[in-house]
Parts: structure tokens; C-alpha cells; sequence
């Protein structure tokens, strides 16, 4: 068994025991949950230790895992509520500056007028990573696993446990607050 080994078998090998089988379910997914909470964070520490957070609750709850359903569905969810959990806690927390952030400093702050100086594109790719990062959690989440990660609606309103229409909803606003933020760049 190993790397092609069909889902469905490693999830039933792990949730009988099989650490080896584990090993293949989190190889085959970690670097798509890792894309997905560096996507949703900016921060790849923060996006590292929640991927670790995320497969050590799934070995824990491999055993709840409803076989017929997705695994990385199933995943997901589980990263997308420890980050969340993360976020509780952060608000509980006084106030207190994160060291990467700079107060000051706004995508507009490394912009010119002149699209020709945005042409490398891991300049855009920053900007707009700096502008998802502002849009409010619901927003951002569904923003994230549907525009970034491909996801259906359907899996999204699984996952957060919303109906399709909240979904949807959210991430019009979501697209509609990145279009207002980043329209700069297009500015002439």
C-alpha cells in the first residue's frame, strides 16, 4: 500500500490502526491545507502549526471519519476550525501587534501608478495575499476555499456548516470588497 493506494482503503487501514496508512492520507493533503491556511493567515509559521494541529486532530478522530464521505473534505473542516479557534483566542488576547505587521502599511503602500513597475508577479501575488488577509473571517474562509482551493459550494456549506446561499453571499461581498481594494491597480 502507498501513495496511489485509493482514499477510501487508507481511511479504513488508519481508522483500524495503521499509522503507515495515516502517513499517506496527510503526504497526499498537507501541502493543499498548508496553501489553503497560508492563504487565510499570510503567515506561513501560523499556516505550518495549524497544518500540524489539523492532522493530529484527524489521527485522534480518524475512528469518527464517515467512510463514503471525503477525506480531505473532512480535513479541511478540521483546518478551517482550528483556525478559527486560533482566531477566538487571538481576540481574547489584549491587543498587541503581531511582529510581521506594520500599522502603516497597506497593499497601496507598495503600489505605483505604473502597471508596467506591478509586472512581476510576486509582487501581485503579495498584494493580494495582503488584501485577502484584511477581509473579515467568513468572508476570507470562503473567499480561500473557493476561489483558491476550487471547492464547490456544496463542500463549502459542508465544511462551515452553512446553507449554499450564505455561501454564496459571502463570497460576492468577499469578491466584491478584494475588487474595491485592489482597483488601484488598475488605475491609470
Amino acid at each position: 500500500m502507498g501513495q496511489d493506494a485509493p482514499e477510501e482503503l487508507l481511511v479504513q487501514r488508519a481508522a483500524d490502526g495503521d499509522p503507515a496508512a495515516f502517513d499517506w492520507l496527510m503526504r497526499r493533503y498537507q501541502d493543499a491545507v498548508f496553501n489553503m491556511l497560508y492563504r487565510m493567515t499570510g503567515n506561513q509559521d501560523l499556516a505550518f502549526d495549524l497544518v500540524q494541529e489539523t492532522f493530529l486532530k484527524a489521527y485522534k478522530a480518524i475512528d469518527t471519519f464517515r467512510l463514503g464521505a471525503k477525506f480531505y473534505t473532512w480535513v479541511y473542516r478540521i483546518a478551517v476550525n482550528s483556525l478559527r479557534s486560533h482566531w477566538r483566542k487571538q481576540a481574547r488576547l489584549p491587543t498587541q501587534q503581531h511582529l510581521d505587521d506594520d500599522p502603516g502599511e497597506s497593499p497601496r503602500a507598495h503600489a505605483s501608478n505604473n502597471p508596467a513597475d506591478l509586472a512581476e508577479e510576486g509582487e501581485m501575488e503579495e498584494l493580494v495575499q495582503q488584501s485577502i488577509s484584511t477581509l473579515p473571517e467568513p468572508q476570507r474562509v470562503v473567499l480561500v476555499l473557493r476561489d483558491v482551493e476550487g471547492l464547490e459550494y456544496e463542500q463549502i456549506a459542508e465544511m462551515m456548516d452553512l446553507n449554499i446561499g450564505t455561501v454564496k453571499s459571502r463570497l460576492h461581498r468577499a469578491r466584491m470588497t478584494l475588487k474595491d481594494k485592489l482597483s488601484y491597480l488598475w488605475e491609470g
